[in-house]
């Protein structure tokens, strides 16, 4: 069947999906930023 062929597109999406997961994942485990910080260097610069 078609659904069986592999879809570039639907590969990339995959991994970037993948990869957005890892990213919100490591930040919740680790927090680079503390957001009170971060809203001040962001006003202040």
């Amino acid at each position: 069947s078609p659904s069986q062929n592999p879809n570039p597109v639907t590969k990339i999406n995959d991994i970037l999906n993948y990869v957005n997961n890892l990213q919100d994942l490591e930040l919740i485990l680790n927090p680079p930023y503390q957001p009170t910080l971060s809203l001040d260097s962001t006003f202040t610069s």
